[in-house]
């Protein structure tokens, strides 16, 4: 069972690194909004 527990593990992942650069991006997105001025 260890390759469908490593393909579980590999989706799962890419799917939490996928939303945390999301997240960062709104983030960040919603910051410099906000700080115009060449904040990063």
């Amino acid at each position: 069972m260890y390759g469908l527990a490593d393909l579980w593990y590999h989706e799962n992942v890419d799917f939490a690194t996928r939303w945390q650069n999301g997240a960062i991006f709104v983030y960040f997105s919603a910051y410099s909004a906000k700080n115009p001025a060449g904040s990063p």
